[in-house]
């Protein structure tokens, strides 16, 4: 809220609905900056429009793939994908129960973050199920509540990228230019936060809320 006096800008008074906002935007902040440390691991899928999966990809924290591969669907489906394969392009590729000692060793002991976690791992595992196959993840993260308590608001993954990325949306159709984006978002985040770290500007509160975070997910 502007002050003003005679039309004249004296002072900016902050809400309290503001206040509450930045706090929790920092408190966020410092929660990513927290699993960052720990290396966690960014999986994003791409959907046929029947919900069968035909794409994965999966970013390590230093935003590199380290896994990205075409998945054969278990159905015929009709038409295209939204990046232009049928199915009779996409059965070249491997089944998900193929591929999937692959990722199991990627995903293994590491905390999982998907844009949408639920319907990620919801479809994942239904597809897993197909191989008769269960797996108990570390940890998932859904990155599209936690953007939306750093940014105040709800945004598409593609829209955060921009916003915090300063740059254009990439391949925002394909797995692998959703968990490249994701990654890179995460990493902008935790660099925010680290950069006064080292410049020794951080204030005392900040430090603590950071020690408290990181001692609630065990990384001390």
């Amino acid at each position: 809220m502007l002050i003003t006096t005679n039309n004249n800008p004296v002072a900016f008074v902050r809400t309290t609905d503001e206040i509450l906002k930045a706090g929790a935007s920092r408190k966020a902040k410092l929660d990513i900056f927290s699993l960052m440390q720990g290396e966690p691991v960014f999986l994003e899928t791409s959907l046929t429009d029947d919900g069968q999966l035909y794409d994965l990809a999966v970013f390590d924290s230093a935003g590199k793939p380290v896994l990205a591969t075409g998945i054969s669907p278990t159905h015929v489906f009709e038409g295209d994908t939204a990046t232009g394969e049928d199915y009779a392009s996409l059965a070249a590729y491997p089944s998900l129960c193929q591929a999937w000692d692959r990722l199991a060793r990627v995903l293994a002991g590491r905390t999982v973050v998907s844009y949408q976690a639920s319907e990620t791992f919801y479809r994942l595992l239904f597809a897993l199920s197909d191989c008769g196959i269960e797996f108990e993840f570390a940890g998932l993260v859904d990155a599209s509540e936690a953007l939306q308590r750093v940014l105040g608001s709800r945004h598409s993954l593609a829209s955060a990228y921009e916003l915090l990325g300063g740059q254009e949306a990439i391949g925002s159709d394909m797995a692998y230019g959703k968990a490249l984006m994701l990654a890179q978002v995460y990493r902008s985040i935790a660099d925010s936060v680290e950069e006064p770290l080292r410049s020794g500007t951080v204030s005392g509160a900040v430090y603590r809320e950071i020690h408290n975070a990181r001692n609630e997910k065990g990384s001390l």
